[in-house]
């Protein structure tokens, strides 16, 4: 089977789907990112590289899947909000114009962020469904939480898979567990010391942190940071115990541990340069086990596991439900949770558990200002930071207050 991987970031939908595929090989990858192509130039050294999709006239011989990470820039929470035909986030009818002038394709996988489905009634997965189903694919589509997975990281993002030709509907990307995560959960002092570090972003405060122990907050790609000569980093580590080196407590997370958050290598993001550089890359990249995931059914490890029951009450309002299927253009909408089958767990190459928990860099990493600390404070004292009391005592004492 021959891969084009589009907006391929540092790959790692393609790290993923060739787990269980052996046989996978890249033809081609294309991004316009010169960080991302010095990584795919690094881990790919033999795959073609193109840089624009849009002057991308064809895809190559022997295409049977496409992989895609369409921009998230107008439709993330962070970003401008234009939704899908945002001059960025439109880029994904080129993925559309490619398939379509390509009659060897029978697997599309299309990632994206899980706040798709509230900007503008959930428009922007409309579009993708309504051309999928304009292309002649079958369709499974829903939301997944890496932390589901065992990473340490909170990170919900929309992914379909479409087939069409030889390869049978993607039934099996319904599978689930049931998972359920309480995201107003306050961490206690027991939990910090238990996990020995807790992840939050420095640059917030005002309107929540994402604090939580032993769990980095979704990593961001904070692009515009760069310009600045050490680049940016809002994503800051709390530890339990002072490190020995300098008996810093609040640190910068180091990007060794923010792959293994995303489920890459330690080392992948290398070739970016500098940590913010590195960061940045990551904060844009797809985690490795859903793409594993999607690798499994496409190997037909997972033909067979327990499908739920389409609930016919949903599909019915303004925003489309986390989870439908399309078979021969009948659609059908589930209630499902943000965690795979059992069997995937079983089944993951991808390292996750308490051992990607465990910081590896915590002696290397780069400590936060004091002043960064102070700019925290002030934000989190007027607002809603949700971070516990005790948590920003510590932080008072480590910024002098």
């Amino acid at each position: 089977m021959g891969i084009v991987s589009l907006f391929a970031g540092v790959g790692g939908i393609d790290v993923g789907l060739r787990h269980h595929n052996p046989d996978l090989h890249m033809l081609l990858a294309c991004d316009i990112n010169k960080d991302s192509q010095k990584v795919l130039q690094s881990q790919f050294p033999c795959v073609p590289i193109h840089d624009d999709v849009k002057t991308l006239n064809e895809l190559p011989k022997g295409t049977t899947v496409v992989s895609a990470g369409s921009p998230c820039t107008d439709l993330s929470s962070l970003g401008m909000c234009k939704g899908i035909h945002g001059p960025a986030s439109s880029l994904v009818n080129e993925v559309f114009r490619l398939v379509e002038g390509c009659d060897t394709v029978e697997t599309v996988v299309l990632e994206n962020v899980a706040n798709i489905f509230r900007l503008n009634d959930s428009e922007g997965v409309r579009h993708v469904v309504d051309n999928f189903d304009r292309l002649g694919f079958d369709w499974a589509y829903r939301v997944l939480n890496s932390a589901s997975f065992g990473l340490p990281q909170n990170r919900r993002r929309f992914l379909i898979v479409a087939t069409r030709g030889s390869r049978p509907p993607p039934t099996w990307f319904l599978s689930q567990r049931e998972w359920y995560q309480n995201r107003r959960h306050k961490v206690t002092e027991e939990e910090f010391e238990k996990k020995g570090w807790a992840g939050f972003y420095v640059t917030e405060g005002r309107n929540g942190c994402a604090f939580r122990a032993g769990t980095v907050p979704t990593l961001k790609c904070n692009g515009n940071g760069l310009k600045h000569t050490n680049g940016f980093n809002p994503h800051a580590i709390l530890l339990h115990t002072p490190r020995e080196r300098d008996g810093k407590r609040v640190l910068k997370l180091h990007p060794d541990d923010a792959e293994r958050a995303q489920g890459f290598p330690v080392g992948w993001t290398n070739a970016a340069g500098i940590q913010a550089r590195r960061l940045a890359r990551l904060g844009n990249a797809c985690p490795v086990v859903f793409a594993e995931f999607v690798g499994m059914g496409m190997a037909g490890l997972l033909d067979g596991v327990p499908l739920p029951d389409p609930d016919p009450r949903l599909g019915k309002g303004k925003n489309l439900p986390h989870c439908g299927l399309s078979v021969k253009g009948k659609r059908s909408f589930y209630d499902v949770s943000e965690a795979a089958h059992e069997m995937v767990l079983s089944l993951l190459k991808c390292e996750t558990g308490a051992e990607t928990s465990r910081l590896l860099r915590s002696e290397e990493c780069l400590p936060v200002s004091e002043r960064s600390i102070l700019g925290f404070l002030r934000r989190a004292e007027g607002g809603r930071s949700a971070m516990p009391e005790w948590a920003l005592d510590i932080l008072k004492k480590e910024s002098g207050v």
